[in-house]
């Protein structure tokens, strides 16, 4: 039995094919992804920002990190989660320096991504 358990931000994907849960699968794996590569923007955008403290950038990315080493059964999974999440980051970054968002949208949005990730 192959379970994926991937938690963000009230995101939770669990599929059992032997429990004929698959169905569900593709709709909620894409919320999931989707929710991973925006955090990966909003860590990308405030990484850019130098105002913005670093202590908070790295708790905030080792609680995503976490929460992929969690939610993943193998290799395979693992590293399809830290593409999502690395190409999330590099989109935040492109739109920091193509002016498509400011520093003041990345600090709030980064605030929201922390009260997300809790504690």
């Amino acid at each position: 039995m192959m379970a994926i358990v991937l938690a963000l931000a009230g995101v939770t994907l669990i599929a059992s094919p032997d429990a004929g849960e698959d169905k569900y699968m593709p709709e909620v794996a894409a919320a999931a992804e989707r929710r991973l590569a925006q955090a990966g923007e909003v860590l990308g955008a405030a990484w850019m920002c130098r105002e913005i403290d670093r202590t908070r950038l790295h708790a905030a990315m080792r609680k995503v990190e976490a929460m992929i080493d969690k939610g993943v059964d193998d290799n395979q999974q693992y590293y399809a989660a830290r593409n999502i999440l690395d190409k999330g980051i590099d989109k935040g970054k492109r739109a920091i320096g193509k002016r498509e968002t400011d520093c003041r949208r990345a600090d709030g949005a980064l605030g929201d991504l922390e009260k997300e990730l809790g504690p």
